[in-house]
């Protein structure tokens, strides 16, 4: 409790496209209730040095996806390093999915966690922190889509090797590894890029 009291309020988020404002049923998300299909992917958006746009790229990944899940098996999609033209083809090619992000960031990409299915109730609510400053070189932040029993939060942590951009990186960790206390009845899974270097994750662990 002392340490989350530390951190920024968490916000909630609303969804951005998709499915979540339809009415939903009980089979809608059952789903979700004894298994979680994923697939978490840094998209690249920030590098700038491929041979073709941000959206095409992202179109591109998108149809690796489900060429591998023709099924359409996998019912969360957590993206880091998502640029504003990438975010464009997640909305218009996952148009019946929820998609969330954090409007309020200090970069030029951000996460985006898209789920198959709309919210079932008042307990199915998305939300979303940031790390304190002093703990983010980037103004880096965690989203959290919850659906039925699980809690799936998506983080983009801080890069770099230096000894003060791996010092914040292992307080982030610190912060992540105590989020789970939050969910007392939900499964909390936490996916994204973390960055690590050898023994940062020790409190994972």
């Amino acid at each position: 409790e002392g340490r989350r009291a530390m951190l920024d309020p968490e916000v909630d988020v609303a969804v951005d496209a998709g499915a979540a404002d339809a009415p939903s049923s009980a089979a809608s998300n059952v789903f979700f209730s004894d298994t979680l299909r994923l697939v978490t992917l840094n998209v690249a958006g920030c590098q700038g040095s491929f041979a073709i746009s941000d959206d095409a790229r992202m179109d591109k990944i998108l149809d690796s996806i489900f060429e591998r899940d023709p099924r359409w098996e996998v019912n969360a999609l957590l993206f880091q390093e998502v640029t504003a033209d990438m975010y464009a083809v997640i909305r218009r090619r996952l148009a019946s999915w929820s998609i969330y992000r954090r409007r309020e960031n200090g970069e030029g990409y951000f996460v985006v966690t898209a789920v198959r299915y709309p919210a079932a109730g008042p307990e199915d609510k998305t939300s979303s922190f940031p790390f304190p400053a002093e703990m983010t070189v980037n103004g880096r932040h965690m989203l959290t889509v919850r659906r039925g029993q699980w809690a799936i939060e998506n983080v983009h942590l801080d890069a770099g090797g230096k000894d003060s951009e791996a010092d914040k990186r292992r307080q982030q960790f610190r912060i992540l590894s105590r989020t789970y206390e939050s969910y007392a009845n939900q499964i909390c899974v936490l996916a994204g890029d973390f960055n690590v270097r050898e023994g940062e994750d020790q409190c994972l662990l």
